[in-house]
């Protein structure tokens, strides 16, 4: 789509590439008293979390509007009630790139 009816200004090309992973944990629940030193989904994920993050990404490409590529965790769920550890975690990474 290009409007001539208007100013231009820059004129942006590529195709951008989107993908989206869903990450699931899971282990028995268990009450807060019991779970002194057992895995926990949650600490899982979080460790994911924050390796995603740790990624080294290219540098953004110089004039562009675009900050890309970029990974961004969107979405956490899991758990029930607050005295107990989650029986399943999940969170959604957006990765988007030219």
């Amino acid at each position: 789509f290009v409007a001539v009816d208007s100013r231009l200004g820059g004129v942006s090309f590529g195709a951008l590439r989107i993908e989206q992973y869903r990450f699931h944990f899971e282990h028995p629940s268990m009450h807060t008293l019991a779970s002194r030193g057992r895995p926990s989904t949650v600490r899982a994920a979080a460790r994911a979390i924050l390796a995603l993050n740790e990624i080294a990404l290219p540098a953004a490409e110089a004039g562009t509007r675009m900050n890309l590529p970029v990974i961004n965790v969107g979405m956490v769920n899991g758990g029930t009630v607050p005295n107990a550890t989650p029986g399943r975690v999940t969170f959604t990474a957006d990765i988007r790139a030219l």
